[in-house]
Formats: structure tokens, sequence, C-alpha cells
């Protein structure tokens, strides 16, 4: 059992940051901020906050970035949650089988 508990939490990270990629390529492809210049699409992004106790961020990385959010034109927090449904689901899947 031990071995099997490190060999999940071993995977935990490169896990999430994949689930948080989906989320930026999401965002990247299909968001319904439609930006003239590209910029914002090309600035979202997922990067790993550290080791998995850390976790992953997922960002578009414009300084109006959270301008475009707060006034709904993005679907940024709506990816977001799904990202974090997800994150939870594995995580809750990978403790059923150690």
């Amino acid at each position: 059992m031990a071995d099997n508990a490190e060999r999940e939490f071993g995977q935990l990270h490169d896990n999430i940051l994949e689930i948080a990629e989906w989320g930026a390529e999401q965002l990247r492809e299909n968001d319904t901020y439609q930006n003239r210049t590209g910029d914002l699409r090309k600035s979202t992004d997922a990067m790993s906050a550290g080791h998995a106790a850390k976790g992953v961020r997922l960002e578009m990385g414009m300084e109006y970035a959270s301008y475009v959010a707060n006034l709904g034109y993005s679907d940024f927090d709506k990816v977001a949650e799904t990202v974090e449904r997800m994150i939870d689901r594995g995580i809750d899947a990978m403790l059923r089988r150690i």
C-alpha cells in the first residue's frame, strides 16, 4: 500500500498541471472574448506553483485580464471552476485507489 501511495502522490502534480494546461488550451481556443491583437489569448497559460501541495496556476497574463474577466467578457472564471472541479475529482479518485 505504501508503494502505491508513493506512486500516486508522485504523479499528482503532473496530473494537476495537465488539467490546468487543458483549461488554458480551452481558453486560448474557445474563449468568448474576442481581442483584436490576440495578446490575451496568447498570454493564457497554466504553470506550476511549486510541488503538489502548492498546486498550479491558470492565468491570463496581460494587465487588462482582470478587467475582461470581471466584466464577464471572458469564460475564464467558468473554465477555472471546471479545472478546479476536475482536479478535486482526480484527487478524490487517487485517494480511493490508495
